[in-house]
This record gives structure tokens, C-alpha cells and sequence, in this order.
């Protein structure tokens, strides 16, 4: 446990004593001429004066210039996703009279489980002619949900001996929202729960209280016992009811329980990731052509999402904070609906007493192991579930 804050010191330091090699040239060289000047002849300090020059020029023109020079970042975009690029316009004014080389315009975003301090990614501007500008059209991936980039940039220069670095700050007015990443979740390829049941296929297997019998399929807690087929259910042994086709368009119900991640990395993961698969499966739905129902707790729902207010729904969940969760006036649970598919999708720990009746599918990312006797899916933190979350099975398209 004490060598890693001494490593860390290490690492920190090295970068450090070679960030300047010029500036140990120019002393080491000065030194000579100052020792060639004091020993052979008078005349040798002339270039120690030609350097000191030199270093003076370093230290002062590069913070001088960079008052000089002005940035503006435009995205050519309004809308991005984690982990694809986005396209974004950086142009940098140069109003000295002279042109200038070589500025790294740094821009920062906010933090996320792969980059807890906030990830920065930098963009080197070649030149700038003098009395003009450079504008440079730029591919960045973002890694973290939100606004992007960050309300600030930064300008570094070391132009034109790296003797020193100098920086300038410049306000970013215009950034893009970006959407959670969307991961594949909708096709699935089967339901283990459902084999031995025949599926009807007719109708694209839209099921509902209306229509031709599609087919027998298990009892789901909250049916009414009207629906149930006795004969199938005494050859089974188990209650069995009867799924009708829906002739009316497919609806999903899709409930988003979360609470303030704590300040551990495996729990900011659960939460990023349980906010990622209700955006995808959300997503997902509404271009498979179903109507979408969104709940979360304390806020008003959103009803009938089709492809015109899907862009709303990703954007608030793009930018819905942590710490503003309200647990006051939270969302009633509706009454079980049989034409409605229902998916709970939480971080928060599942025992024994949580009521999950009103669901078809339950879907958890919590740090802690449900109860074996409870019916869900578990997708820890640490673990692929972005894999296995696709090939888990067709159990919400059914």
C-alpha cells in the first residue's frame, strides 16, 4: 500500500524532467559559453547574450501571443452518442502580426465510469497565419452521456521554443446533447420460459385480448382467471393461458427505477447501464413500430412515444442527472394491462418483497445478486452485458 502512492508520485514526475529538453539545451550551452567566455576569450559571451535572447523570447512571446488569439468551437451536429464520432468545427483567430504555429485547442468532458476525472481530448492546430484564421473540422468520440464538450475549452502553446507552456481558457456557448449509447437489444432469438408452446406467427406476433387465438403460453401473475385454459392446464399440471392476437398496434411499458449511484466505480457503472438498456430498448421498440410508455419515478410519463418524440426521450435521459432524482410524488404503478408488455428496468437491489407482478420482464443491473427465487435478468457491473443482453432471448418482443 505505500508503493503505489510513490509510483504514482514517479509517474507523475517523470513527464516533467523531459517536457523541456530545450530549455536543458540552451542551459547547458549557455553554461559552456559562459565558461569559454571566463576562460578562453571575452568574445564567447556574445552568444551566451544571443541565447539569453533567445530564452527571454521563449518565455515571454508565447504568453503574449496567446492573448492574441481566439477560439470558437461549432458543432456541426445537435445530436451525438457515446462511443461513435461526432463532428465538430474548430476555428482559431490569429490578430497578431505575425503568424503562429503549432496550438493544441483542449477540450474536456464530464466524467464517466471509464474516465472518472473527466476524459480530454485534445486537437493540434498546425499554423495561423498572421491577421487570419485556421478553422478545422474534427471526428470525437464522446464517452459520457450529457452535453458535450464541457463549458470551457483551453488553448496550449509552447510556439516557438517549448520553453514554456501557455494557456487560455474560451467559453463553449453552442455543444451538442449525447444520447446514452444504444446497444442492439430488440431482436432477440428465443425464450426458454416459453419452450414446449406453440407461437403463432400471424399478425407479427401481436398479442393482445382481442383476435384468433395465437396459442397457450404460462399464467403471468395479475391475469385474470377468465384467460386460463383448463384442460391445457390440467395436462401441464400448471396454469396455462390462452394468448389472442392483437389487431391493434403493439404497446410496450417500459419503468425505470433508479437511485443516487454511490461513489464507487461498480455503482456508477449500474446506473450508467441501466439508463443505457431503457434508452436502447425504448429505441429500439419505436423502430420496430410499437408505442412506447416511459416511467420514472417523480416525473411525469411519457405516453405513446413514436418516432416524432423519441428524440425527446433520449434527450432527457442524455441529460438527466444523478443527484436529481425525486423520490416524492413518485409514478403509480398502473393495473396489469394483458394488450401492454410491461419491462422493469432498475440498479436498485431486488429482494423478496419487491412487488414485481405488474411485469413481463425484469431486467436489474444492480451491484448485489437477486434471490435465485426470483424471475429476472441480472447484468452486474464487470460484466459483457452488452453481449448478453442480446442474446438473452425474444422475451419482450413476445
Amino acid at each position: 500500500m505505500i508503493s503505489l502512492p510513490r509510483r504514482k508520485r514517479s509517474l507523475a514526475k517523470r513527464p516533467m524532467h523531459n517536457a523541456y529538453p530545450m530549455g536543458w539545451v540552451l542551459f547547458c550551452v549557455m553554461a559552456a559559453s559562459v565558461m569559454c567566455g571566463v576562460v578562453w576569450h571575452g568574445r564567447a559571451f556574445v552568444m551566451t547574450g544571443t541565447l539569453l535572447l533567445v530564452v527571454v523570447v521563449g518565455l515571454i512571446l508565447p504568453h503574449l501571443s496567446l492573448r492574441k488569439i481566439s477560439a470558437r468551437l461549432i458543432p456541426l451536429q445537435p445530436r451525438g452518442q457515446v462511443g461513435k464520432p461526432s463532428s465538430l468545427r474548430i476555428e482559431l483567430t490569429n490578430t497578431n502580426p505575425w503568424p503562429w504555429g503549432t496550438t493544441i485547442t483542449q477540450l474536456s468532458e464530464r466524467s464517466s465510469v471509464a474516465h472518472p476525472e473527466g476524459k480530454l481530448h485534445p486537437v493540434m492546430i498546425s499554423r495561423i497565419p498572421r491577421h487570419g484564421s485556421s478553422s478545422t473540422v474534427v471526428e470525437l468520440e464522446p464517452a459520457a452521456r450529457g452535453l458535450f464538450p464541457g463549458e470551457t475549452g483551453t488553448l496550449l502553446t509552447r510556439f516557438p521554443f517549448g520553453l514554456k507552456t501557455s494557456q487560455s481558457t474560451f467559453s463553449i456557448p453552442r455543444r451538442m446533447i449525447v444520447w446514452p449509447e444504444l446497444v442492439s437489444i430488440w431482436k432477440r432469438s428465443s425464450d426458454s420460459r416459453f419452450a414446449g408452446y406453440d407461437r403463432s406467427t400471424a399478425s407479427q406476433q401481436r398479442f393482445g385480448d382481442e383476435g384468433d387465438i395465437a396459442g397457450p403460453r404460462p399464467y403471468r401473475p395479475g391475469e385474470s382467471l377468465r384467460r386460463v385454459h383448463w384442460r391445457h392446464t390440467a395436462r401441464r399440471g400448471e396454469l396455462i393461458v390462452c394468448e389472442r392476437e392483437s389487431r391493434s398496434s403493439r404497446r410496450l411499458r417500459v419503468r425505470l427505477e433508479l437511485q443516487a449511484a454511490k461513489d464507487t466505480s461498480a455503482e456508477r457503472e449500474a446506473y450508467e447501464a441501466a439508463i443505457t438498456i431503457a434508452a436502447s430498448l425504448v429505441s429500439d421498440a419505436v423502430a420496430s413500430g410499437w408505442h412506447v410508455d416511459l416511467e420514472l419515478p417523480g416525473y411525469p410519463a411519457w405516453d405513446g412515444i413514436d418516432a416524432v418524440g423519441l428524440n425527446a426521450v433520449l434527450d432527457f435521459l442524455a441529460t438527466f442527472d444523478a443527484q436529481g432524482l425525486r423520490e416524492e410524488g413518485s409514478t403509480p404503478e398502473p393495473k396489469r394491462r394483458d394488450s401492454i408488455r410491461s419491462v422493469l428496468i432498475t440498479q436498485r437491489d431486488i429482494d423478496a418483497s419487491t412487488s414485481l407482478a405488474l411485469f413481463d420482464e425484469v431486467i436489474t443491473t444492480s451491484v448485489s445478486q437477486p434471490p435465485p427465487s426470483i424471475r429476472c435478468d441480472w447484468f452486474p457491473p464487470g460484466s459483457p452485458w452488452r453481449e448478453q443482453i442480446a442474446q438473452t432471448g425474444e422475451r419482450i418482443h413476445g
